[in-house]
């Protein structure tokens, strides 16, 4: 079996990278965008309008948040 180098985390994933679970996904993330400057990368839209799953970024920095309600 031939040896390859694999990347143990995807890029612009550190070390620590912080996952969050809460309700008012929405405003939480407007408030990261206006309090830190986050950008948002993507966010995928559950039933009812909740938030599925979102991934930002600060700096250069990505961090995502699992299963927000809205």
């Amino acid at each position: 079996m031939a040896s390859t180098d694999v990347e143990k985390r995807p890029k612009a994933y550190h070390t620590l990278t912080p996952y969050l679970t809460f309700k008012g996904a929405s405003q939480a993330m407007e408030f990261y965008k206006s309090a830190f400057g986050a950008t948002e990368i993507y966010s995928l839209k559950g039933p009812g309008g909740i938030i599925a799953h979102a991934e930002m970024s600060i700096g250069d920095s990505l961090w995502g948040a699992p299963r927000l309600a809205s």
